[in-house]
């Protein structure tokens, strides 16, 4: 397949709401508002992929980079954490999307990444047809032999082959750099994302530290607030000191800037003036 400017747009868009659905899963049940946006964006983006690319669409990670249909998209250290821990934990290395994938589909492919056994049997459990997983195969060695290339990829979904024994997982990329790029929520999100599996656990995580960041902000806003009030009140006072000596000084005291502009006149300036300063 040729890649296109169109198709390029339509797929950064998608693996764009399908990074919000995967975050806001962890966060809402699935009937909330913004969840369910999320999934119906999804689909709707689906189907017009599906229509102009004429086939399934398919995501996979390899060298590096993040393939679409096989054509590169987006360099791997770019992906948000949640994108590649899908692909990571689950030793996914293709996930296809075929033709007709509704939001329920999408819907159980974001509860996945919480679900602590097989992803496939995840899917195949929930009836889910229209997503396949397949992924990466390992061939075990002994001590003194090289390791095997990677075995074409198996469909796990369909149970058409068992992967043998996983290679060691590549070290973990430091959470300060995952989270650097990212905004509050998903920087949260990712933290809390470490803590814990437990969907309903990492909710009340993420409420207590919400109220937390709200509250310290309240206080961070009153101290300021009480710093510019006691600020004003100085001014004000020295105002009132300032015109009570001049009003009570026998000479006309005028008071100008360095234009010459009048700032203030005490009683007995305005009398020698003929006129009130206005």
């Amino acid at each position: 397949m040729t890649e296109t400017p169109g198709n390029k747009v339509l797929w950064l868009e998608f693996l764009k709401i399908f990074t919000r659905a995967l975050v806001q899963i962890n966060l809402y049940r699935p009937d909330h508002p913004q969840v369910k946006q999320a999934l119906q964006d999804g689909e709707a983006l689906l189907k017009r992929i599906h229509s102009e690319n004429s086939g399934d669409f398919s995501l996979t990670m390899a060298a590096g980079s993040l393939l679409a249909n096989g054509l590169p998209l987006i360099t791997t250290d770019k992906l948000p954490n949640s994108i590649k821990n899908l692909f990571s934990r689950f030793r996914v290395q293709t996930i296809t999307f075929v033709q007709g994938a509704a939001g329920s589909d999408l819907l159980a492919l974001c509860q996945m990444q919480a679900h602590k056994g097989d992803g496939a049997a995840f899917l195949r459990e929930r009836g889910i047809t229209k997503i396949t997983l397949n992924v990466d195969v390992y061939a075990k060695v002994g001590p003194s032999a090289a390791q095997a290339p990677n075995l074409p990829a198996a469909d796990e979904t369909t149970g058409t082959a068992a992967p043998a024994p996983q290679a060691p997982a590549a070290p973990a990329e430091k959470i300060a750099e995952q989270i650097s790029a990212q905004g509050l929520e998903t920087a949260l999100s990712t933290v809390v994302s470490r803590a814990t599996d437990n969907p309903e656990e990492r909710k009340a995580i993420m409420d207590l530290l919400t109220a937390k960041f709200k509250e310290q902000l309240a206080t961070e806003v009153e101290r300021a607030v009480e710093t510019v009030r006691k600020e004003k009140k100085k001014v004000e006072n020295d105002m009132v000191r300032t015109e009570s000596v001049m009003t009570s000084m026998a000479e006309g005291v005028v008071v100008v800037d360095k234009n010459g502009n009048i700032l203030m006149m005490n009683p007995q300036a305005e009398a020698i003036s003929g006129k009130p300063l206005a």
